[in-house]
């Protein structure tokens, strides 16, 4: 539990030491708003909040808070989270494609427990704008250590979800 507590203020303290470069020529930077929800082995609902930043034209990273909430029995009621993902981009048209695979953890607050989060998928974003993009996602994700079996050992769950998204591009572009 503490090494994900400490991951997620890391993460967190990460995400606030970017903000003053902002304005960084070159720098790709982005800050995205993203609401999920999905079913698997319960029904799942997700808010996460998010900074970027493109090492090239292909890759790139995105760490972020999360909010996860489930209204079964069986799983995490409502979490507190981070993560961070890896991006493999396609950036040549109005419609930009890519795959992405992101691990994190959390603290579930009403089952005091913590959990690890893995999440895989694929995104599309739609250049409304240089400095604006909306996009939808198709993610899966494993999530372990909220819940227990009757003999109290973790459980893993499983997932997927559909996401919409709001992306902002700070710095220069080209």
């Amino acid at each position: 539990m503490l090494k994900v507590i400490v991951i997620t203020i890391l993460q967190c303290v990460a995400l606030l030491a970017a903000v003053p470069s902002l304005c960084h020529s070159q720098a790709k930077q982005s800050f995205v708003v993203e609401t999920a929800g999905g079913y698997g082995d319960d029904a799942l609902a997700m808010l996460s909040l998010g900074y970027g930043k493109r090492w090239n034209d292909s890759f790139s990273y995105r760490i972020s808070t999360h909010w996860l909430h489930s209204d079964l029995q069986s799983t995490v009621k409502g979490a507190l989270g981070g993560d961070a993902r890896v991006l493999y981009t396609l950036d040549f048209l109005s419609i930009i494609p890519s795959v992405f695979i992101g691990i994190g953890g959390g603290y579930d607050f009403s089952g005091k427990a913590s959990y690890v989060i893995l999440q895989y998928g694929i995104q599309a974003d739609y250049m409304q704008s240089r400095r604006f993009h909306w996009g939808l996602s198709l993610g899966g994700l494993v999530v372990s250590g909220a819940s227990e079996d009757e003999q109290g050992d973790p459980v893993m769950k499983t997932g997927w979800y559909v996401g919409l998204r709001l992306k902002w591009i700070i710095g220069e572009e080209w």
